[in-house]
């Protein structure tokens, strides 16, 4: 019984553990940053963390963030779609470095 209760919290503890995108570090899925698409092809910030569909997380430091936008395979990659446009608020929102 104590067995099956240690492996329940170590599993708890490590479920909300996300991979950033461009960096590849473990974190905890509120100090990530998430990237998700609209229905349009969109690229946008998924601030609250619930829109509908894949989602791609990076850290919340802007070096992280312009890696990704400079490099958009690996966004291509993550979504499975090739017609990505990263949306205008996304590029200014990191750009003042918020």
């Amino acid at each position: 019984m104590l067995a099956t209760t240690a492996k329940a919290l170590e599993k708890e503890a490590t479920a909300s553990l996300r991979t950033c995108l461009a960096c590849y570090a473990k974190k905890a899925k509120q100090e990530l940053c998430r990237l998700a698409v609209t229905s349009e092809g969109f690229l946008v910030w998924d601030k609250l963390y619930q829109m509908d569909g894949r989602g791609a997380y990076a850290c919340q430091d802007s070096a992280c963030i312009q890696r990704l936008l400079r490099n958009t395979k690996k966004l291509h990659k993550a979504f499975r779609r090739q017609n990505l446009t990263v949306g205008e608020d996304l590029h200014a929102i990191f750009r003042s470095g918020e």
